[in-house]
């Protein structure tokens, strides 16, 4: 089984090759080639002298040569697949160079103050400023969530808190991959001034507003963040 992010290949290609080799001696020294051009059926072919592991390979149709750039692939992977835990490299100037090299703080138990400075900073795009307010929070029910949110100082950030077309500014993953930047679905419009990343493994990657079960799903995520905000919110209220 494939999965969006393969099938999605045959946007901007007419034909996928998939060259793959186990790297497990007991099931043979055999390489095999998978091809298709997406048409719904494809063929597998033995290939000899096939090294271990497995090679995608694109030709890609006449409109999508921009995805033979570096530049554009290195833009994408760092937009969708920072926080991934497979490391992704793209060779420039000869050298394998690292794109993915964020940490998906969320996914930890615990984190010091400076990893939540440093991390708020990341998601803020700025070399400066610290939250003011900071909550990790995880759970396996109703859904499986792993979050971190930030309440900015309201002293340094009173524009954005009062905005009258605020973006959202927690992001929504599944599994560490992006699936929504700006995750209005996630939190009301009146928590914009959040910022935060929230993982959750039940979320399609493809998650459409128009299928009745992925709005479900989203409507549980939301109900279940927005309550845990509002509590710690409460409770730090009640402490100051």
């Amino acid at each position: 089984q494939f999965g969006v992010g393969f099938y999605s290949t045959f946007v901007v290609a007419d034909r996928v090759n998939v060259y793959t080799r186990t790297c497990d001696p007991e099931k043979g020294d055999k390489g095999y080639l998978w091809s298709s051009d997406g048409s719904g059926s494809y063929t597998i072919t033995e290939v000899p002298d096939l090294p271990r592991g497995t090679k995608i390979e694109l030709t890609l149709k006449d409109d999508a040569t921009e995805f033979a750039k570096i530049s554009t692939v290195k833009k994408a992977a760092e937009k969708f697949s920072s926080f991934i835990d497979f490391p992704i490299y793209l060779v420039e100037d000869g050298e394998d160079k690292a794109v993915n090299k964020q940490e998906a703080l969320w996914m930890k138990t615990s984190a010091t103050a400076e990893e939540h400075t440093q991390f708020f900073r990341y998601l803020n795009n700025t070399s400066y400023g610290e939250p003011y307010y900071t909550l990790m929070y995880q759970t396996d029910a109703p859904l499986s969530i792993k979050s971190c949110f930030y309440m900015p100082d309201p002293d340094n950030a009173p524009s954005r808190m009062f905005s009258r077309d605020p973006e959202i500014g927690v992001s929504l993953h599944s599994r560490r991959v992006l699936v929504k930047k700006h995750a209005d679905g996630v939190i009301p419009k009146w928590l914009h001034w959040m910022k935060g990343v929230v993982d959750c493994e039940d979320m399609p990657m493809n998650i459409s507003r128009e299928n009745m079960q992925d709005s479900r799903l989203m409507e549980k995520l939301s109900m279940a963040v927005t309550r845990r905000i509002l509590r710690f919110l409460d409770q730090q209220a009640k402490k100051d």
